[in-house]
């Protein structure tokens, strides 16, 4: 009788042990097997983007053209009727013209001021239209040309 529970409790304890181990294909201290571990981060593929990341829609150059009074019953000595528009710069997703600089949307709507004066307007087909006011009482309505 000593002789089986000798036996027993041998076996209970190899039984231990082998659970103790999880995997019982694997011997002691073995590295688990090659397709149980995760892919390395350079082989993942990239995250999903929700947005594609902005394309140079060819607007650079340099713009010129005429602003034209939107009230002409605004006097000519309170606002120029006509004013010659030069030196309207376009770089990448930026605008600059005089002291103003503002950031061209994807859509190609632009909207920029310095102080009270302002300018705002969209690029399609090498032009550029839209409005521009000195924040007092006058408005212009322009249209620029890319050189």
């Amino acid at each position: 009788m000593r002789t089986c529970t000798a036996a027993f409790l041998a076996c209970g304890i190899v039984l231990a042990a082998g659970c103790s181990q999880g995997n019982l294909s694997a011997p002691f201290g073995a590295p688990p097997a090659p397709d149980a571990l995760p892919p390395p981060a350079s082989l993942l593929p990239p995250p999903a983007s929700t947005s594609a990341a902005p394309v140079s829609a060819g607007w650079d150059g340099m713009y010129f053209g005429d602003a034209v009074i939107t009230d002409v019953s605004i006097p000519a000595q309170t606002c120029k009727t006509v004013q010659r528009v030069d030196g309207f710069q376009v770089s990448g997703f930026m605008a600059r013209y005089g002291q103003m600089s503002g950031i061209i949307e994807a859509d190609g709507s632009l909207r920029m001021a310095a102080g009270a004066a302002w300018v705002r307007g969209q690029f399609t087909q090498g032009q550029f239209l839209g409005t521009m006011g000195d924040g007092e009482v006058c408005r212009w309505r322009i249209r620029l040309l890319r050189s």
